[in-house]
């Protein structure tokens, strides 16, 4: 516990690049009034909403609130979500340089919230606007320019690919060409075998069943998934979470299975596996093994999934978090 603590202590030193598909996550919350009279639906009364950056942005984010010098390489849509989540990015402290704005529609992920005054809001519908993005020539080659000029400012690199389409082959090719001392880090939706070698490679349950063709139903099902995968795209190191049985870390060294931190009650899943990936990448910078970024990263979440929405994981939570799981 003390060496997870002086990890911690030292993310302010952390490098970090991401790279990825940029979105928004929109909140529109309401209070139930009655039931409509035109349909077989609640009639809200709406009270307020708020955006909080999503999916890669998400990862940056968290990377930025523990103080990380993080460096945030994307394209959102010129329109008022775009510069809106950039805007968040810049204000937490992240180097947003790298992310351009394209002409067309950012990527926005709403969320009705629906609850009475002194109940605790739940998700009723998401409404996914994702049909419109599509960065332009200029856009991507600004994407591989701001990847080439961090070669030497960054000693881990983030690939966080939700399957928009921001990590094309020019962007990849522009990775390769910064690996050269960082480690890479991948969570990929479903083209983990597109980037071979990484350092750790982040499947859920059933990324990892798609990319493996194994079915985890079982503990045992999981490490044969994990392994299958670190052979197939030669990946150091594979950390699987899986949901409230924790996390399978699989290494050179050996297997570590890593119980949930906090609660099984989990309140919300929404953006946990980009605070994975976040404190996954501060650790490994400062020069955690992969078994101590692990375990400082199931901690965060353990953190976040109590929180309503996307969110992110403060030091001083952090430190309130080891000091439970040390006791």
């Amino acid at each position: 516990m003390d060496r997870l603590r002086t990890i911690a202590a030292r993310f302010r030193d952390a490098r970090v690049a991401v790279v990825g598909d940029m979105i928004a996550d929109r909140y529109i919350l309401g209070r139930p009034l009655k039931l409509s009279r035109e349909a077989p639906v609640v009639v809200m009364r709406y009270e307020g909403e708020t955006v909080v950056p999503g999916s890669a942005a998400n990862t940056v984010n968290n990377l930025a609130a523990i103080g990380a010098r993080v460096h945030a390489v994307g394209t959102l849509g010129d329109d008022e979500m775009g510069r809106r989540v950039r805007s968040l990015l810049a204000e937490k402290g992240a180097d947003v340089s790298g992310i351009s704005l394209a002409p067309c529609e950012t990527v926005v992920k709403t969320r009705i919230m629906a609850g009475d005054r002194h109940t605790v809001k739940q998700q009723v519908v998401r409404i996914d606007r994702d049909n419109g993005f599509a960065p332009d020539p200029s856009s991507r080659e600004a994407l591989g320019k701001a990847l080439l000029a961090l070669r030497g400012k960054v000693n881990v690199l983030v690939v966080s690919d939700y399957g928009y389409g921001t990590v094309d082959d020019a962007a990849r090719d522009a990775i390769r060409g910064l690996l050269d001392g960082a480690d890479l880090l991948v969570d990929s939706h479903d083209r983990l075998h597109e980037f071979p070698g990484a350092w750790v490679v982040t499947p859920n349950e059933g990324e990892a069943e798609r990319a493996s063709g194994i079915r985890i139903g079982s503990a045992a099902d999981a490490r044969r998934a994990g392994r299958a995968l670190r052979d197939a795209f030669r990946a150091r190191n594979v950390l699987l979470t899986r949901g409230n049985q924790g996390m399978l870390l699989l290494t050179p060294e050996g297997e570590v299975e890593i119980p949930i931190s906090g609660t099984d009650e989990i309140t919300d899943v929404s953006g946990a596996g980009d605070t994975v990936v976040a404190f996954m990448a501060a650790a490994r910078s400062v020069g955690a093994s992969a078994e101590e970024a692990a375990r400082l990263a199931n901690v965060a979440a353990g953190v976040v999934v109590m929180k309503r929405g996307t969110a992110t994981c403060s030091p001083e939570e952090l430190e309130q978090a080891l000091e439970r799981a040390g006791a």
